[in-house]
Protein backbone atom coordinates (compact mmCIF):
# COMPACT_ATOMS: atom_id res chain seq x y z
CA UNK A 1 0.00 0.00 0.00
CA UNK A 2 1.54 3.37 -0.93
CA UNK A 3 1.65 6.36 1.46
CA UNK A 4 -1.27 8.17 -0.16
CA UNK A 5 -3.54 5.16 0.39
CA UNK A 6 -2.52 4.99 4.06
CA UNK A 7 -3.31 8.69 4.45
CA UNK A 8 -6.73 8.17 2.92
CA UNK A 9 -7.37 5.33 5.36
CA UNK A 10 -6.27 7.45 8.33
CA UNK A 11 -8.47 10.36 7.19
CA UNK A 12 -11.38 7.95 6.71
CA UNK A 13 -10.93 6.54 10.20
CA UNK A 14 -10.85 10.04 11.74
CA UNK A 15 -13.95 11.02 9.77
CA UNK A 16 -15.69 7.79 10.78
CA UNK A 17 -14.92 8.34 14.46
CA UNK A 18 -16.26 11.90 14.26
CA UNK A 19 -19.44 10.67 12.54
CA UNK A 20 -19.92 7.98 15.20
CA UNK A 21 -19.49 10.55 17.99
CA UNK A 22 -22.05 12.82 16.36
CA UNK A 23 -24.47 9.92 15.89
CA UNK A 24 -24.02 8.94 19.56
CA UNK A 25 -24.82 12.49 20.75
CA UNK A 26 -27.91 12.74 18.56
CA UNK A 27 -29.13 9.26 19.54
CA UNK A 28 -28.62 10.02 23.25
CA UNK A 29 -30.65 13.21 22.85
CA UNK A 30 -33.42 11.30 21.07
CA UNK A 31 -33.53 8.62 23.81
CA UNK A 32 -33.73 11.33 26.49
CA UNK A 33 -36.65 12.89 24.61
CA UNK A 34 -38.44 9.54 24.38
CA UNK A 35 -38.06 9.03 28.12
CA UNK A 36 -39.52 12.48 28.72
CA UNK A 37 -36.31 13.97 30.15
CA UNK A 38 -36.29 16.91 27.79
CA UNK A 39 -38.60 18.94 25.66
CA UNK A 40 -39.82 17.39 22.44
CA UNK A 41 -37.44 19.36 20.29
CA UNK A 42 -35.25 17.74 17.68
CA UNK A 43 -31.55 18.61 17.55
CA UNK A 44 -30.92 21.18 14.85
CA UNK A 45 -27.98 21.25 12.46
CA UNK A 46 -26.85 24.78 11.65
CA UNK A 47 -24.23 25.86 9.11
CA UNK A 48 -21.46 27.94 10.67
CA UNK A 49 -20.83 31.30 9.02
CA UNK A 50 -18.07 33.88 9.36
CA UNK A 51 -17.26 36.88 7.20
CA UNK A 52 -13.86 37.14 8.94
CA UNK A 53 -12.58 33.86 7.47
CA UNK A 54 -11.34 32.93 4.02
CA UNK A 55 -13.86 31.48 1.61
CA UNK A 56 -14.03 27.71 1.25
CA UNK A 57 -11.76 26.40 -1.53
CA UNK A 58 -14.08 23.52 -2.34
CA UNK A 59 -17.63 22.22 -1.93
CA UNK A 60 -17.86 22.36 1.88
CA UNK A 61 -18.98 24.69 4.65
CA UNK A 62 -16.80 26.34 7.26
CA UNK A 63 -18.43 24.12 9.85
CA UNK A 64 -21.63 22.69 11.31
CA UNK A 65 -23.27 23.16 14.71
CA UNK A 66 -25.47 20.52 16.31
CA UNK A 67 -27.84 22.41 18.61
CA UNK A 68 -29.13 19.99 21.24
CA UNK A 69 -32.59 20.31 22.78
CA UNK A 70 -31.17 21.62 26.07
CA UNK A 71 -29.39 24.47 24.27
CA UNK A 72 -25.94 22.86 24.35
CA UNK A 73 -24.01 23.01 21.10
CA UNK A 74 -21.40 20.81 19.44
CA UNK A 75 -19.64 22.44 16.50
CA UNK A 76 -17.36 20.83 13.93
CA UNK A 77 -15.11 23.02 11.79
CA UNK A 78 -13.82 22.06 8.40
CA UNK A 79 -10.04 21.88 8.20
CA UNK A 80 -8.54 25.35 8.05
CA UNK A 81 -5.36 26.37 6.25
CA UNK A 82 -3.31 29.50 6.97
CA UNK A 83 -5.22 31.53 4.40
CA UNK A 84 -5.47 35.30 4.64
CA UNK A 85 -9.21 36.13 4.69
CA UNK A 86 -8.66 39.20 2.47
CA UNK A 87 -6.80 37.40 -0.33
CA UNK A 88 -7.75 33.73 0.17
CA UNK A 89 -4.03 32.92 -0.28
CA UNK A 90 -1.53 31.42 2.16
CA UNK A 91 -0.32 34.10 4.57
CA UNK A 92 3.35 33.14 3.95
CA UNK A 93 5.70 30.21 3.44
CA UNK A 94 6.43 30.09 7.19
CA UNK A 95 4.82 27.23 9.14
CA UNK A 96 4.64 29.48 12.24
CA UNK A 97 2.79 32.24 10.37
CA UNK A 98 0.47 29.71 8.71
CA UNK A 99 -0.28 28.08 12.09
CA UNK A 100 -1.03 31.47 13.63
CA UNK A 101 -3.39 32.35 10.75
CA UNK A 102 -5.14 28.97 11.02
CA UNK A 103 -5.84 29.59 14.71
CA UNK A 104 -6.95 33.18 14.03
CA UNK A 105 -9.39 31.81 11.43
CA UNK A 106 -10.73 29.20 13.89
CA UNK A 107 -11.05 31.91 16.56
CA UNK A 108 -13.09 34.07 14.16
CA UNK A 109 -15.30 31.10 13.30
CA UNK A 110 -15.89 30.33 16.97
CA UNK A 111 -16.60 33.96 17.91
CA UNK A 112 -18.91 34.55 14.95
CA UNK A 113 -20.94 31.55 16.11
CA UNK A 114 -21.25 32.52 19.81
CA UNK A 115 -18.27 30.49 21.07
CA UNK A 116 -14.60 31.01 21.92
CA UNK A 117 -11.40 29.01 21.53
CA UNK A 118 -11.97 27.96 25.16
CA UNK A 119 -14.94 25.93 23.86
CA UNK A 120 -12.52 23.79 21.80
CA UNK A 121 -12.59 20.19 23.03
CA UNK A 122 -10.56 18.57 20.23
CA UNK A 123 -8.21 19.62 17.44
CA UNK A 124 -6.78 17.52 14.65
CA UNK A 125 -3.55 19.02 13.30
CA UNK A 126 -2.17 17.98 9.92
CA UNK A 127 1.49 18.77 9.14
CA UNK A 128 3.39 18.15 5.93
CA UNK A 129 6.60 17.79 7.95
CA UNK A 130 6.62 16.40 11.50
CA UNK A 131 9.85 18.39 12.08
CA UNK A 132 7.52 21.44 12.26
CA UNK A 133 5.76 19.99 15.33
CA UNK A 134 7.73 22.10 17.90
CA UNK A 135 7.24 25.31 15.86
CA UNK A 136 3.49 24.77 15.61
CA UNK A 137 3.33 23.94 19.34
CA UNK A 138 4.89 27.31 20.21
CA UNK A 139 2.17 29.13 18.26
CA UNK A 140 -0.53 26.80 19.61
CA UNK A 141 0.43 27.53 23.24
CA UNK A 142 -0.17 31.28 22.71
CA UNK A 143 -3.84 30.67 21.87
CA UNK A 144 -4.75 27.64 23.99
CA UNK A 145 -3.49 28.71 27.41
CA UNK A 146 -5.60 27.27 30.21
CA UNK A 147 -7.00 23.81 29.70
CA UNK A 148 -5.61 22.43 26.44
CA UNK A 149 -8.08 20.67 24.12
CA UNK A 150 -7.53 17.04 23.23
CA UNK A 151 -5.41 16.86 20.10
CA UNK A 152 -4.18 14.55 17.38
CA UNK A 153 -1.28 15.50 15.11
CA UNK A 154 -0.74 13.67 11.84
CA UNK A 155 2.00 14.07 9.24
CA UNK A 156 0.68 13.82 5.71
CA UNK A 157 2.22 14.04 2.25
CA UNK A 158 0.64 17.34 1.19
CA UNK A 159 -2.14 19.83 1.90
CA UNK A 160 -4.29 21.90 -0.47
CA UNK A 161 -2.69 25.02 -1.98
CA UNK A 162 0.73 23.92 -0.69
CA UNK A 163 -0.18 24.59 2.93
CA UNK A 164 2.17 23.39 5.66
CA UNK A 165 -0.41 23.04 8.47
CA UNK A 166 -4.16 22.48 8.65
CA UNK A 167 -6.32 22.27 11.78
CA UNK A 168 -9.90 21.12 12.24
CA UNK A 169 -11.69 21.71 15.54
CA UNK A 170 -14.56 20.32 17.58
CA UNK A 171 -16.21 22.82 19.92
CA UNK A 172 -18.69 22.27 22.74
CA UNK A 173 -20.68 25.02 24.42
CA UNK A 174 -22.87 23.85 27.29
CA UNK A 175 -26.36 25.16 27.76
CA UNK A 176 -26.63 28.49 29.56
CA UNK A 177 -29.70 27.29 31.45
CA UNK A 178 -29.32 26.45 35.11
CA UNK A 179 -30.32 22.95 36.13
CA UNK A 180 -31.76 22.14 39.53
CA UNK A 181 -29.46 20.28 41.93
CA UNK A 182 -29.21 16.59 41.15
CA UNK A 183 -29.97 17.02 37.40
Amino acid sequence: MDSVSKQHIISGVIGGITALALAFVVRKAMWARRRGHCKRVQPAVITMESERMPAAIGPYTKGKIVQLPDGSRFAYSSGQLGLDPATNRLISDSVEEQAEQVIKNLKALAEDNDMTLENTVKNVVYLTDMADFPKVNEVYKRYYVNDYPARTCIAIKQLPLGGLVEIESVFFKPSAQKHPKGH
